[in-house]
């Protein structure tokens, strides 16, 4: 379960949630983020119970559905997605750490962190995503907590946040919104059974999907909409630091990175294998050296 949570107790779901603050009321932000949840568990579940059924990575399951070489081009898709979303949230734990936002001293941070999150991918589910996952997922969990009860004390009360008009009204739709929400979560939906194949029955991959996509996701989704609405703060940096936990937030975001970089990593492992025939353990360094290497462009 832990596992699994560490792809959503992430700062990508909390910054998503802080992007619905700013554009729209706190019910309709919140509906929008309960309606993208439910349609990516809708899909979890059901990728999930071919993984636990069938013991086999999301890979294996299309070569069933596509055959052998009809496979490959939705296995590199896989692959590609899963790793360029590694980068871009690598990006972001990169730029909340001191001097982060310095394009050389970034650099660095994501080549180290690119670096780090390849090791313990090599390492595989029980001695890698397991142990991060443990120690991780808690600690952002209690650190947003402490975010959101400080944004609610800056912001004069509950009932102040919950009433607050957002700063952007008007910016944005709400289809647009709930589109973005359903697609940033798509492919960890898809590759489900990468982790739900070591499920021990079915009631593990609906209790796991329920922590991941409703707990994990729509709960970082609500805490991000209190401090987006609370703060007015489209910058996660800048909006723990005016509520007065930087600090505490730069550790959490840097130790979150772990679980859901990893988890995404050991996806595009095992799709990436599947698509061009070659040891995992290459997959996760070519993709691991692209990561950092993307860092130069941006």
């Amino acid at each position: 379960m832990l596992v699994r949570m560490g792809f959503t107790v992430s700062a990508t779901d909390l910054l998503y949630g802080m992007s619905l603050g700013l554009f729209f009321p706190f019910w309709t932000a919140l509906l929008i983020a309960l309606g993208s949840s439910l349609v990516v568990s809708a899909v979890s579940i059901l990728c999930g119970l071919i993984g636990r059924r069938e013991r086999i990575t999301t890979a294996l399951g299309l070569r069933a559905a596509f055959g052998r070489g009809g496979s490959r081009i939705p296995s590199f898709v896989i692959a590609l997605l899963s790793a360029g979303f590694v980068g871009y949230s690598t990006g972001i734990t990169a730029g909340v750490l001191p001097g982060g936002r310095d394009p050389w001293l970034g650099l660095v941070y994501c080549v180290v962190l690119s670096a780090a999150y390849t090791a313990v991918s090599i390492v595989g589910f029980s001695k890698g995503l397991t142990w991060v996952g443990r120690i991780s997922v808690p600690l952002m969990l209690v650190t947003v907590l402490v975010a959101v009860v400080a944004t609610v004390e800056h912001a004069g009360g509950l009932g102040a946040v919950v009433g607050s008009e957002p700063v952007r009204a008007g910016e944005a739709t709400a289809l647009g919104l709930f589109a973005l929400g359903i697609n940033k979560w798509m492919t960890g939906a898809t590759v489900t059974p990468d982790i739900t194949r070591f499920a021990r029955n079915d009631t593990a991959v609906w209790t796991t999907t329920i922590a991941e996509f409703v707990v994990g996701n729509l709960g970082f989704n609500l805490l991000g909409i209190l401090l987006g609405l609370g703060v007015g703060e489209s910058d996660m940096g800048a909006a723990f630091g005016i509520v007065g936990v930087g600090a505490l937030a730069t550790v959490a975001i840097f130790v979150q990175g772990f679980p859901h970089e990893v988890n995404n990593m050991y996806a595009a492992s095992l799709a990436g294998r599947s698509a061009f025939d070659v040891p995992r353990i290459a997959v996760n360094v070519v993709a691991g050296c692209s990561r950092a290497g993307s860092r130069t462009t941006d």
